[in-house]
């Protein structure tokens, strides 16, 4: 039977609330039968950037979705060598779950931005792109996007209606590496674990 899943990728370095609200708001608005919980592997965007490894990063999205018997982790892209691309992700996706139909979740700014993507085509003909608005400001020009993209590429995009998000890994990881507070901005289980493993602690370039 067909099952309508949705991925949600990133580094998830770390995973916070904002990564959860916006699962649970696509799996209910977009009727979805799971969200699966992607940590990408070596990206070819984020190379300057401080990143966990990614054992680390996937016990973190472990911890954080345990309590959500709709939300899972997929180690798809972390299992692959080289440079993870999206592109090559849907293709394989297609060939494991030739039945399924998959969605795929993304931020505002990647939407402006998927043209730049590794084989854009593809990508629009392989999914339906789930865009999450950030701020009140972008609805009308994200809907203008929105609209190019299914004109050129005959793309699938639902908007979904959703607030912005105001919290960012990167602010977490700052945080943490200067001692402050980051209650309520990410799961509990996840601060704790971060706390007792000491992790971010002392890094450069957050």
């Amino acid at each position: 039977m067909e099952r309508r899943i949705g991925i949600l990728g990133g580094t998830f370095n770390p995973i916070h609330n904002g990564h959860i609200s916006l699962a649970q708001t696509a799996l209910k608005e977009l009727d979805l039968d799971t969200i699966w919980f992607m940590p990408s592997g070596q990206t070819n965007l984020k190379k300057e950037m401080f990143i966990l490894p990614a054992k680390a990063r996937s016990t973190l999205i472990e911890l954080a979705i345990e309590k959500f018997d709709s939300f899972k982790l997929s180690t798809i892209e972390i299992e692959r060598s080289g440079i993870t691309y999206t592109f090559e992700t849907l293709l394989q996706l297609e060939e494991m779950f030739p039945e399924d139909s998959f969605f795929f979740i993304l931020g505002a700014d990647c939407l402006f931005s998927i043209e730049k993507w590794k084989e854009p085509t593809i990508i629009m003909d392989k999914t339906t792109l789930v865009s999450a608005v950030r701020g009140e400001d972008d609805i009308s020009s994200l809907k203008r996007q929105a609209d190019y993209l299914r004109q050129k590429y005959n793309a699938q995009i639902h908007l979904l209606n959703f607030p912005a998000i105001t919290v960012s890994s990167t602010e977490i990881r700052s945080k943490i590496a200067n001692n402050e507070s980051v209650k309520g901005l990410i799961p509990i289980e996840v601060e704790e674990y971060i706390k007792e493993h000491f992790l971010y602690k002392g890094m450069e370039n957050a």
